[in-house]
């Protein structure tokens, strides 16, 4: 849910101001609201200080994640030091590794000529014996040709041969006839590149060693970053307040939850000149949005920030979709093993891990048990299908993935319908009230019968007058206010958008089944080829299994997980936003702190 914003208007003497906002942020409840802001020069070249400093932290960050930094110690640096020392590391790095890279390139031409000096080649140079590198296929080679031509077998690899023609300068060069290529001269030999080469490999375990020490420096950064923001928010908010009575009179304005104006409140009461005005937030002010959500939807608040938060005039749709969500990833995954997997890795790092980042490992957890349960639904536990527990087969899935999208369709229709009487009143729920009961009487009449109720069918005496009411609902409810004409050509809009745009819809769930069928036939096929390709030797037979399974399984883990997240937030922003009438769009609560050592 959303948690209510009451809006406060400060009136306080200039002197007071610095003070004031001291307390503020001391409390660390209040948005404060920055109205239009020209920065001057001394802080617009903090912006970019703090700019620098963010990438500095980003590129620390992603450098230290395959590094092993136990033994390093932390300099004792300032964080100017570190950006500066930072990028003049990161420019020479990214230099020995071009180097790096063209010497094992050029290293990689060598080779094939052996391990000769160079030397030697300008020696014959200097006394007229000109020396040129050729290649042919191997199968145009013929071992005479060394007798009948000046040339010289160097190597053979693969399906090419590597030779040299020799000859006196200015002579024509007797060569084979046979189609070959001719190489440039080398500029140096093989023993030298590997020279160079191990030289630029230490330079760059220099540069590496540097840039280790530095990602040390990251705690003290993160505080850095932390206080310059701090200040650079405050000397916002202070330019951009508004001024009057010949810039003796400042206000401020801002917002803080319900549930905190009493600590707001009793903060100021030391702060005799300052007038306070307070009225409870409404839509038309664009307030920022707070979600407050139990613990046991909050962690699902992360996929609702993925795409946009709420409007304040809107509901939090995470408690409504939390459900769906990790049903959908249960069935798109599809296995027991697999779900018990993820289960017991998210437990025991939800102990390791940082505070921020124990939510996500509580949505793995849930959507792992989901998939459990779906395994066992299907009978699927690592790739192996037992029958005796499956509940439902392949075609039983496919409609039921059919049906879990049209119940997930018809559940945000309903909840648009309640959103829409809540805000507006009752007549403007109407019309999708009449398009939901349109659905359901005929999927009814369609469904029943098939399953072997009776009970209702599209001969039903209540089918048609149920029908016609739903359109005339539909039709003629879709703005109160306008007249019945308008509203008969745009209920049928509605009504043509609405149909058409309801089969796409739940054609999309089919994915579902599908990415669930895949995974599992995948796994099944890995377990096939651990049996079969591994040779009938008793300690080898189980080493080749064990291994064509952990990497099979890793990979089809891996892209199942991958699949499992995206296709249900697909489904979750695209088709469940979309019928509940979702629109955005709102401000992240975001309170002015000031944060102390």
């Amino acid at each position: 849910m959303i948690a209510s914003m009451e809006k406060y208007t400060f009136l306080l003497f200039r002197d007071d101001q610095q003070k004031f906002l001291d307390t503020l942020g001391r409390v660390g409840v209040m948005d404060i609201t920055i109205g239009d802001y020209n920065p001057n020069q001394e802080e617009l070249q903090k912006i970019g200080e703090v700019s620098s400093l963010g990438n500095c932290i980003d590129a620390l960050t992603n450098y230290g994640l395959d590094r092993d930094m136990s033994s390093v110690m932390t300099p004792s640096m300032t964080s100017v030091d570190v950006i500066t020392d930072f990028n003049n590391a990161s420019a020479r790095l990214e230099a020995v590794k071009i180097k790096i890279a063209k010497l094992n390139k050029e290293i990689s031409a060598a080779e094939m000529w052996g391990a000769f000096r160079i030397g030697r080649i300008s020696q014959l140079q200097s006394i007229g014996i000109d020396i040129r590198y050729f290649s042919c296929a191997s199968k145009d080679w013929n071992s005479d040709f060394e007798n009948q031509f000046s040339v010289s077998l160097v190597s053979t690899r693969g399906q090419t041969t590597y030779f040299v023609g020799i000859s006196r300068s200015k002579q024509e060069f007797e060569l084979p006839d046979v189609n070959y290529m001719e190489y440039k001269r080398l500029s140096m030999d093989v023993n030298e590149l590997n020279k160079k080469l191990k030289n630029r490999t230490n330079e760059l375990n220099d540069i590496e060693e540097e840039l280790d020490a530095l990602y040390m420096t990251l705690p003290m950064l993160t505080e850095s970053l932390s206080e310059m923001k701090q200040d650079l928010k405050q000397q916002s908010i202070e330019n951009s307040s508004t001024r009057a009575a010949e810039d003796s009179i400042v206000i401020v304005e801002g917002w803080c939850p319900c549930d905190n104006t009493d600590e707001l409140e009793s903060s100021l009461v030391d702060f005799s000149g300052v007038i306070q005005f307070r009225s409870r937030a409404i839509p038309e002010d664009n307030p920022p949005v707070k979600l407050n959500n139990s613990k046991l939807v909050s962690p699902f608040e992360i996929i609702t920030r993925l795409f946009s938060l709420p409007n304040y005039g809107e509901i939090d749709m995470t408690p409504f979709f939390a459900p769906f969500f990790i049903f959908f990833v249960g069935i798109c995954l599809g296995d027991a093993v697999y779900g018990l997997l993820f289960l017991v890795i998210a437990f025991i790092a939800r102990f390791k891990v940082k505070e921020e980042l124990k939510p996500a490992m509580s949505l793995i957890m849930w959507c792992a048990v989901a998939a459990i349960f779906m395994g066992v639904i299907t009978g699927m536990y690592g790739g192996i299908t037992v029958e005796k527990t499956m509940l439902l087969d392949s075609n039983q899935m496919f409609y039921f993935a059919i049906g879990v999208g049209v119940l997930q369709i018809l559940y945000a229709m309903i909840l648009q319908a309640y959103f829409r009487i809540k805000r507006f009143g009752f007549l403007y729920g109407l019309s999708h009230i009449g398009w939901v009961m349109t659905l359901i009487t005929v999927l009814s009449a369609i469904v029943l019968p098939i399953v072997g109720i009776d009970a209702f069918t599209t001969s039903s005496p209540l089918f048609t007058p149920l029908v016609v009411v739903s359109l005339i609902l539909t039709i003629f409810f879709q703005n109160p206010k306008d007249n019945p004409f308008k509203n008969f050509g745009a209920g049928l809009w509605f009504l043509y958008n609405s149909a058409t745009g309801m089969l796409s819809d739940t054609l999309s769930y089919v994915r579902l089944f599908a990415l669930g069928l895949s995974g599992g036939i995948i796994a099944g096929v890995f377990n096939t080829l651990a049996v079969e390709m591994s040779p009938d030797i008793p300690v080898v037979k189980y080493l080749v299994m064990f291994i064509i399974l952990a990497v099979g399984h890793g990979i089809n883990i891996f892209m199942s997980a991958i699949s499992a997240f995206v296709h249900p937030l697909r489904l979750t922003f695209v088709e469940f936003y979309k019928n509940v009438g979702f629109e955005g769009g709102g401000k992240e609560y975001d309170p002015f702190v000031k944060r102390t050592k």
